[in-house]
């Protein structure tokens, strides 16, 4: 029975590549990716209006209490003499509430770090987003260098097939040969496309972070550097803790929750109302003017659970912040090793294996042609 996914897959696949031959392609680097994903990337440019909304909202913490009049006149007087007569009753009242115990400047001081806290949280989002980028971009190239050699592979094949196919029909050479090259060739060509399909997918990947139109293709250009003389492990620990955006993310989840704890110790205590009355014909004179002061009295409610809930929040965000330094350490240590590890795999000889490979490729190649190599170790070289 036919695999239909697999038909799917092919279908999609041609597709893809059709769209890749009549389309543009573009060729980028890491500084070129780097450069437009700045520009580019949505999750990035929507992050940014955190920054904007957290500074909007101290700059209102800042703002006074609008003050409250209040005016107050009869309708209508059944002793006579008529409304706006001189002789109704008027009240007016003007209210001004003054907070204590510095909650303005405790709230500013809070809001403040909200937008300390937004900074951080956005590059912390860039770091998160720009790994995965770099990874894509590195997946991205080796996948298209192994098809590049698959390629050269198969094309070798091809011609091979040809001149076998020949020297079949004349009787020279025995058909299963013919049979098991052409069996390679099948084999080196599913290869190719199942490399194209990780390539497809990779490229969606990079496409959505850079904003590239689906019918670009993403041609990655590495350039070739020599190994950095790494620091000493102990110098990359303190680096990264001091200037990673995850480790400056807690300290500022961590100072917010100090703040909050004092502004809501603040609240405990009640806040100043204040005002000017001008009363006429409702008094023990005619026209009374007086000064009213209001103050609650904290005898039930000082704000004890908020205050509770703040401690707890700094506890908790003490914590958190102790669990990312521990994380930022173990990857700093998983990263030198594993840094060290493929610097040992990358000796002279492996690199100049590579720089010779397709000298090796065109040399098997003629020693079989010339009968110098049986086919069992011609397949077997390809395979390797």
């Amino acid at each position: 029975m036919i695999n239909l996914r697999y038909v799917a897959l092919l279908f999609a696949l041609l597709w893809a590549t059709m769209s890749w031959a009549q389309s543009d392609s573009l060729r980028l680097s890491p500084t070129d990716a780097d450069a437009r994903f700045i520009r580019k990337n949505l999750a990035i440019l929507a992050t940014k209006y955190n920054i904007d909304i957290a500074k909007a909202l101290t700059d209102q913490t800042r703002l006074w209490d609008n003050p409250t009049l209040t005016f107050e006149n009869n309708l209508f007087n059944l002793g006579g003499g008529g409304t706006f007569m001189g002789l109704d009753q008027e009240f007016l009242q003007v209210q001004q509430l003054i907070k204590l115990a510095g909650k303005r400047k405790k709230l500013t001081d809070l809001t403040a770090e909200n937008e300390q806290l937004a900074a951080h949280q956005l590059n912390d989002l860039m770091r998160h987003l720009r790994y995965q980028l770099h990874t894509d971009l590195f997946a991205l190239q080796n996948t298209q260098n192994r098809i590049s050699l698959y390629q050269r592979e198969l094309k070798t094949i091809q011609q091979l097939l040809l001149a076998i196919k020949t020297q079949v029909q004349q009787g020279n050479m025995a058909l299963k040969e013919q049979i098991r090259l052409e069996a390679l060739q099948n084999s080196i060509q599913h290869t190719i496309n199942d490399e194209e399909v990780n390539a497809l997918l990779v490229q969606g990947d990079l496409k959505t972070l850079l904003r590239v139109s689906g019918d670009t293709a993403i041609i990655v250009v590495l350039p070739k550097k020599t190994p950095a003389n790494l620091p000493t492990i102990a110098d990359l620990v303190a680096t990264a803790l001091s200037e990673r955006p995850d480790i400056s993310l807690a300290k500022s989840a961590r100072t917010l929750q100090e703040k909050n704890l004092v502004y809501q110790q603040a609240l405990k205590y009640p806040d100043l109302l204040v005002g000017i009355t001008y009363d006429r014909q409702s008094n023990f004179t005619p026209h009374y003017t007086g000064v009213n002061v209001s103050l609650p009295l904290p005898i039930f409610n000082k704000n004890q659970g908020n205050i509770k809930a703040a401690e707890f929040g700094v506890k908790q965000q003490e914590m958190v912040q102790s669990q990312v330094q521990a994380q930022v350490e173990t990857e700093v240590w998983a990263a030198f090793v594993k840094y060290k590890q493929l610097q040992a795999l990358k000796t002279p000889d492996k690199e100049d294996f590579y720089t010779r490979y397709d000298d090796l490729l065109s040399n098997i190649t003629q020693s079989y042609s010339k009968r110098q190599i049986g086919l069992v170790e011609f397949i077997d070289f390809y395979e390797s």
